[in-house]
């Protein structure tokens, strides 16, 4: 019933994608709907390119930043920051990552409903991901990273009293978990971030064209571009940033991001986490994202008195001194990621890991991969 599409070798990328398209297809036509949540995925999940005539929709934790910064470039659309960056020989694709998905919002004429006809007939595709290694992403990034303690505060069992101090900033990875299965299971709406793609893009209801995968991004993406004809200045454009690693505009963006966000008073609350612990824990979390070598000490003395208006700036500077004095190769990154990933699961209990299981049943079996937690 699982199909391990890594394992198996195709004549051509073509016949590989027909392959993943046809079991996405058939389990569609042997499973009915098991179980949906229950407040229908509202907004404009597509993206569209009437250029193209190509369709996309929108997964969080799987690609989306680079497809919302192709589809942008599809349509010509720059930002006032985006120009300026093309004009020193820069792109779109150096903008934080926020800010892509700010300038999309402001285009409807580039997005699209689940019921809207051109989902049918543009061709479609969606970008999967291994729910595994998805739900670590999604929890590395938006909770163990301060992105939505506020809404981490939440998942605390028993929360904790109005006159408390209640941070979200110690979520475990278990209780995550189980926040989230629970949530699905009860047919609940939840964050994009970690709900099933099976509930985001209702694939057999929109009858997607093309199955992506995050396993093999570069080559799927490529063979998109291929299929719809993307023109040769648009392409060369799209495929530099398939090629980039490391950039230091890029870490140098995730700081900021990161340090804004943690002194945001809205979404953490004054008192819950020091300088020193959030510099710290912004460390740890570029070691987990393999841009730091797990070698490289944490500099505490740096930080025994950062004030924070201080701490972005040393940040900064320490994170892209590692990056650079002991730098990573590709291989060398994605295996420090995947001993991260491993060390999680292996924390999870049983219980835990079975809950996951039937949250996102429909994950595995649709988008063909392995219910085996060893097998990421």
């Amino acid at each position: 019933m699982f199909i391990n599409f890594g394992e198996v070798k195709y004549a051509s990328k073509k016949a590989e994608m027909e392959a993943r398209r046809d079991h996405m297809r058939h389990v569609c036509s042997q499973y009915p709907k098991r179980r949906q949540l229950n407040r229908f995925m509202k907004g404009s999940l597509f993206y569209i390119s009437e250029k193209y005539n190509l369709s996309y929709c929108r997964v969080a934790k799987v690609g989306s930043t680079f497809w919302t910064q192709a589809f942008l470039t599809f349509s010509g659309i720059r930002s006032q920051e985006a120009e300026v960056a093309h004009a020193q020989n820069s792109s779109l694709f150096d903008l934080p990552r926020d800010e892509s998905h700010l300038i999309i919002k402001k285009h409807n004429e580039l997005t699209m409903g689940l019921s809207d006809k051109r989902v049918h007939s543009t061709v479609s595709f969606l970008v999967s991901r291994n729910p595994y290694s998805r739900l670590f992403s999604s929890y590395i990034d938006q909770i163990y990273l301060p992105n939505k303690w506020f809404l981490a505060s939440y998942m605390i069992p028993g929360k904790a009293k109005k006159n408390q101090l209640v941070c979200g900033n110690d979520i475990t990875f278990d209780t995550f978990l189980n926040f989230a299965s629970d949530f699905i299971i009860k047919g609940v709406s939840i964050d994009l971030h970690w709900a099933p793609i099976f509930s985001i893009c209702k694939p057999c209801i929109t009858n997607i064209d093309i199955l992506a995968k995050q396993e093999s991004f570069n080559e799927d993406a490529e063979y998109i571009l291929d299929l719809v004809g993307v023109d040769q200045a648009s392409r060369k454009e799209i495929e530099n940033i398939l090629k980039e690693t490391n950039k230091e505009s890029a870490i140098a963006g995730l700081v900021h991001t990161y340090v804004t966000k943690a002194h945001d008073r809205t979404n953490v609350k004054k008192g819950c986490i020091s300088e020193k612990a959030l510099a710290e824990r912004l460390w740890h979390a570029f070691q987990i994202q393999g841009h730091i070598h797990n070698d490289v000490p944490f500099p505490v003395r740096e930080f025994s008195s950062s004030s924070e208006k201080e701490t972005e700036k040393k940040l900064t500077k320490l994170v892209l001194n590692a990056v650079k004095e002991y730098p990573l190769t590709s291989e060398e990154r994605n295996a420090q990621r995947e001993k991260w990933k491993r060390y999680f699961w292996k924390q999870i209990s049983l219980s835990t890991l079975q809950h996951v299981q039937d949250a996102f049943f429909e994950d595995f079996v649709v988008f063909g991969y392995d219910l085996d937690p060893n097998t990421i």
